[in-house]
């Protein structure tokens, strides 16, 4: 019997506690995340009154969308998304090209030509902080060479 409650609390003790991890239940958590790997973070609501996130990474403005929220809260997945405005439209090829060449980040023209660069995040059962900070290093990756890749 001492096996098993030596068993038990071994396991409870190996368990990460919730506020460690990630996760787009709650949008502090990735704020402070974000906060702590030294980008600028702010939590806003949108205009359903979901989360929003408003970040600066690889120097471009990220706006960070929560999904699959009830009445504003208890969202379960969030989105990266930058979207740049460009003097010489981007045709949409190169657009397909990037999203066939790359695993991070999906890529979309809109009808002026303007380029949106969107990456989606699952969070169910939290993100642990050193996977986040993969995330993050491959999503900043992905806009370095995105802005290589549409010349801005």
């Amino acid at each position: 019997m001492r096996f098993f409650f030596a068993l038990v609390a071994f396991l409870v003790a190996s368990v990460p506690a919730a506020s460690q991890t990630i996760s787009a239940q709650d949008p502090n958590s990735l704020v402070t995340a974000l906060q702590t790997l030294g980008y600028r973070a702010a939590l806003e609501k949108d205009s359903t009154g979901d989360p929003l996130i408003r970040s600066t990474v690889a120097g471009l403005n990220n706006t960070i969308y929560f999904y699959g929220c009830e009445s504003g809260a208890d969202c379960y997945e969030f989105q990266f998304s930058v979207y740049l405005d460009l003097d010489e439209p981007v045709p949409a090829d190169k657009a397909n090209r990037w999203n066939l060449d790359k695993v991070v980040g999906n890529a979309a023209v809109d009808e002026k030509g303007d380029v949106q660069l969107r990456y989606f995040v699952v969070t169910v059962g939290g993100i642990q902080p050193a996977t986040f900070e993969r995330i993050m290093f491959r999503w900043e990756q992905a806009l370095d060479d995105f802005k290589t890749h549409v010349n801005w």
